[in-house]
């Protein structure tokens, strides 16, 4: 996962600088991904971490008692708009403002640092603080800017945030702030290798590939007889891209098949689309729309369901395929930006992504094959469970991020 250029033995223990934004062990997806990251690094270097705190929230230096955590508050108003938050970062800007002043005062008074690196936002829109020093720096891992196949866009609801992802490709090309913050760059992490394509017009110094989540052995799931048919499962916001409402044209060409169900867990602005979908195909009896649910009872669903189904086709990674691994879940995705990333080598069914009709065929296809041939089933199960093991633990990814530090700090 690391180019050639970069293939080194881990250093020694460096005096690592990072900056990211929200971390927090106790949360999910950047903040989660983050803590694991830095709690990993931790333990094999010499670690400074400039972060917001979030309101209400353990506070990170508890979490990472082995780090050295110098904190600023995020403010209370960004705590009620999480969407926001989760998308346009406006935290960003307030952290990347305190931090280029602390890393100013810190080498001033004396201090040193081998390496830095801005691990999150992962999105490429937000320009980085360490371009304004001579400290050799990382960035990533990063993803985003996929996007929507021509035949799905008239079903893709524009809002706000899709013009925001319009504009990042515009300020890829003419932002001299944000283009100089990769091409300033030591190395750039990219969180599966479509990322390298999105950065061509970029002079690079060095590119490498690591995804964002770690892996390890999937847990056992309680194995229960089945006759025939399968639960089906959908775990994700309820908007078009995530693919929920493919899955659900999907069971209207299973009609024939009552024994096949539909677990769906999550919100967003395509649910009432999707209820109204099962209910025109004939199927809302076999579809469970259960929204928003505590973490303990999505975990409950992994290891209760058979297939997980996300065709997600402009997920520029996607976190909830690390979390289906993890159960031991055999997958259904689609052949499209970080679904082909991770499954590129095995672990899951891989579909193309062409017109919607093409993808309801397709998934519905899949679907009936699984549940018809139980052998299939299996051996797509051993596929995801080792996809996940070939993934490395957390400790295995900090190697191999420890290897580029190694190689930057080297020849910078």
């Amino acid at each position: 996962m690391i180019d050639d250029s970069l293939k080194t033995d881990a250093p020694d223990r460096l005096r690592l600088l990072i900056v990211s934004a929200l971390v927090d062990g106790t949360d999910v997806s950047e903040p989660f991904f983050a803590f694991k990251w830095i709690e990993a690094l931790g333990h094999q270097h010499q670690v400074t971490l400039l972060t917001l705190q979030r309101q209400g929230r353990q506070p990170t230096c508890e979490q990472l008692p082995h780090v050295e955590v110098i904190t600023w508050p995020e403010p209370r108003l960004l705590g009620r708009m999480e969407r926001v938050r989760a998308i346009a970062k406006p935290g960003w800007t307030i952290l990347s403002h305190h931090s280029r002043k602390w890393i100013r005062e810190a080498l001033r008074s004396g201090r040193t640092f081998d390496v830095a690196h801005q691990l999150y936002p992962a999105a490429m829109r937000h320009s980085s603080p360490l371009r304004h020093f001579t400290i050799p720096y990382a960035i990533g891992p990063v993803a985003g800017m996929v996007t929507t196949p021509p035949a799905f866009a008239p079903e893709v609801r524009s809002n706000a945030f899709d013009y925001l992802r319009q504009l990042d490709r515009w300020r890829l090309r003419y932002d001299p702030m944000l283009r100089r913050s990769f091409e300033h760059a030591d190395a750039v992490i990219g969180a599966a290798p479509y990322v390298a394509d999105v950065l061509s017009g970029l002079a690079i110094k060095r590119f490498a590939v690591e995804p964002e989540a770690a892996g390890g052995a999937a847990q056992s799931r309680p194995r229960t007889e089945r006759s025939s048919g399968l639960r089906l499962l959908h775990v994700g916001r309820a908007i078009r891209t995530k693919g929920l409402r493919d899955v659900i044209r999907a069971m209207g060409r299973l009609r024939d098949r009552p024994d096949i169900t539909l677990t769906s867990a999550g919100i967003g602005e395509d649910l009432d689309q999707c209820r109204e979908e099962a209910e025109k195909l004939g199927v809302a009896d076999r579809v469970r729309f259960l929204g928003k649910i505590p973490r303990a009872e999505v975990d409950e669903l992994y290891a209760s369901h058979d297939l997980f189904v996300f065709p997600s086709f402009r997920e520029p990674v996607g976190s909830v395929f690390f979390e289906a691994m993890s159960w031991g879940l055999p997958i259904v995705t689609v052949r499209r930006g970080g679904p082909e990333a991770i499954f590129g080598k095995g672990g899951a069914i891989l579909l193309d992504v062409e017109t919607p009709d093409q993808l309801a065929d397709d998934l519905a296809r899949a679907i009936r094959r699984l549940a018809d041939d139980s052998a299939a089933l299996v051996n797509l199960t051993r596929e995801s469970i080792d996809c996940y093991a070939r993934l490395g633990s957390w400790s295995d990814k900090a190697r191999r991020i420890s290897a580029i530090y190694g190689a930057i700090a080297r020849t910078s």
